[in-house]
């Protein structure tokens, strides 16, 4: 009977047993190179798998490195859930699938943009709207694999455009001046503008600011 016992308290103070069983617990995991390795979870188990609401912290040691909370199903975040960076800014609040990013979430990136949409797969996925941290544009549209991909709009201090693109770059637009005068066209990714070096930046893509002459 001591021998159980100390058993018991021995598995108990070293963590070496495995995770609990049912309900609430904690477990320290080692990094087995899986992702949500590496930590310390406090929640909810069931079958010895993280499932139902927790919170699990990725540590370097003493180094804290990361943050997610919310719920969790057979081991993996599913549902609504909330990630963190000590490294920058960013920050994402939405849903997982399967321990991806997955269905409708926002996310704070490290350049102070925001991304507020639906997601598949970790990625920009469906309709969205990416606004410039520091408030020069906004892009209103489709998404597809993190990409501008379908029908949007994409507006800046001065122009607006309008229309669909194919994997970041505008395919057929029409662009408007800033008191919505037409000023230039895309067809077929081939600008009919008169491009200018301030207006629409797009990252070395072919949206280009136009005016009339």
């Amino acid at each position: 009977m001591k021998r159980l016992l100390f058993a018991a308290v021995l598995c108990f103070l070293l963590a070496s047993c495995g995770p609990p069983q049912d309900g609430h617990g904690h477990y320290e995991y080692d990094d087995d190179g899986r992702k949500y390795s590496n930590g310390i979870y406090v929640g909810e188990f069931k079958s010895s798998k993280r499932h139902g609401q927790g919170t699990f912290t990725w540590a370097g040691g003493a180094k804290y490195v990361g943050e997610y909370v919310g719920e969790w199903k057979d081991d993996k975040p599913n549902g609504r859930g909330e990630w963190t960076s000590p490294y920058s800014s960013v920050k994402y609040v939405g849903e997982y699938k399967d321990g991806k990013r997955h269905g409708q979430g926002s996310m704070t990136l490290s350049d102070g943009d925001n991304y507020v949409g639906q997601w598949e797969d970790h990625k920009f996925h469906g309709q969205g709207i990416l606004t410039d941290g520091d408030g020069e544009y906004v892009y209103v549209g489709q998404f597809k694999g993190g990409e501008q991909h379908g029908h949007g709009t994409y507006t800046d201090v001065s122009s607006k455009v309008v229309g669909d693109f194919r994997i970041d770059v505008g395919w057929n637009l029409t662009i408007y001046d800033k008191v919505d005068n037409v000023a230039g066209s895309v067809s077929e990714g081939v600008s009919h503008c008169v491009p200018l070096t301030s207006g629409i930046v797009d990252k070395g893509k072919n949206l280009l600011h136009c005016l009339t002459v």
